[in-house]
């Protein structure tokens, strides 16, 4: 229950909404009533009282609409509706809808042993750089020492030898082509914190990056492309322009790519403004996708099986007719030399199923099956 109060006066019955807000001018905050005629009545916030009120614990804020994880001073709750956040060294009070926004505990990240070796490598780098490279190592140094100890973070998982499950979206697109180890590549890269695709040159991992990346924006988020060298950044990107899809790329990293990204003029022509399904015609059309790669693969798994059973059988074959001595007019005799105890040791293991169709032939707990050569 949400109460209300001006001056003492519970006002809760009375009015049909209410607000609370940060005046600039006289630097305070400030509640407002809305009463159902239309009226509304504004006093500061020090002569009001909202119950509940909930003193915040936690110090890192999650605003939902932005990635960015930030530490904060403290906060408190109005109402269950707003939240009222404090950040260190400012004393201004920032007003927030509380459903647009997160807040959750630090984490020991920074004890972690492994993010201690992290910085102990940093601080060595910096004390065997020479003076052109020093910056730079100092900068690392600094970067590790601004990381928010937050369970979301990637790090942290890395630090801490977890790797949190996520709720995949309902709906998945595949632009780009799929295969069907690349489908469940890309539907596991949703469903975990962290995902590892491995894969030899040629076997499609710039384009499952694609797909993953797709479903990123389609799902209204934003993502970011990293490597250790620029090339595998830029194969990305050229694949994306080979669709003209590039301007939806910033190529940051350099002041100079920064700069140019926002000084050029975005502009989208109208060609690229195709017509579009709704995603559950895709999500159809993906299943029966997922049905033709099974039958695809299927198939494959059987002629492997095939050729194998071949090769099998000529061997086999080969064995018997070396096996076994033929008369002039071609009659079996009798096998010779050492095949006839190898025929004695492997009589246990045939079996005639049919005398005019198959055998079966068991050779390493698997049974096996050719073309009866018995008349």
């Amino acid at each position: 229950m949400i109460s209300i109060y001006m001056n003492g006066e519970n006002k809760t019955k009375q009015i049909s909404d209410w607000s609370l807000y940060y005046n600039n001018e006289d630097q305070e905050l400030k509640l407002t009533c809305h009463f159902p005629s239309g009226k509304k009545y504004t006093l500061p916030l020090s002569q009001c009282k909202v119950t509940p009120v909930e003193q915040i614990k936690e110090n890192l804020l999650i605003i939902k609409s932005k990635p960015k994880i930030v530490l904060i001073e403290k906060a408190e709750r109005y109402g269950r509706k707003y939240t009222v956040v404090y950040y260190p060294n400012n004393s201004k009070p920032y007003v927030m809808l509380s459903d647009n926004i997160q807040i959750a505990s630090e984490t020991d990240l920074k004890n972690e042993k492994i993010f201690d070796y992290f910085t102990q490598v940093a601080q060595a780098r910096i004390e065997h750089a020479d003076e052109c490279n020093k910056g730079i190592a100092e900068n690392v140094l600094r970067q590790l020492d601004k990381i928010t100890p937050h369970s979301d973070t990637v790090l942290h998982a890395y630090c801490s030898v977890t790797n949190q499950k996520r709720q995949p979206p309902q709906h998945f697109i595949y632009p780009f082509g799929i295969n069907e180890s690349q489908l469940i590549a890309v539907k596991q890269a949703f469903a975990s914190q962290i995902s590892i695709i491995e894969g030899p040159p040629g076997t499609g991992k710039t384009q499952t990056i694609l797909n993953i990346v797709a479903n990123i924006l389609v799902n209204n988020h934003t993502v970011a492309i990293l490597s250790n060298n620029n090339s595998a950044v830029e194969n990305v990107y050229e694949k994306l322009a080979k669709y003209q899809l590039d301007y939806l790329v910033a190529k940051l990293g350099s002041s100079d790519k920064r700069r140019n990204f926002f000084e050029d003029e975005l502009e989208v022509s109208a060609q690229k403004q195709e017509h579009t399904i709704s995603l559950q015609r895709i999500s159809d059309l993906t299943n029966t996708l997922i049905e033709h790669l099974q039958a695809q693969n299927q198939i494959a798994f059987l002629q492997a099986q095939i050729d194998e059973l071949a090769i099998e059988k000529s061997y086999f074959q080969k064995w018997h007719e070396d096996a076994y001595l033929k008369d002039k007019n071609n009659q079996v005799l009798e096998p010779h030399g050492s095949f006839k105890n190898v025929n004695l040791a492997l009589s246990s293991d045939i079996k005639i199923f049919s005398k005019k169709q198959y055998i079966a032939f068991k050779k390493n707990e698997k049974i096996i099956f050719f073309n009866t050569f018995i008349k």
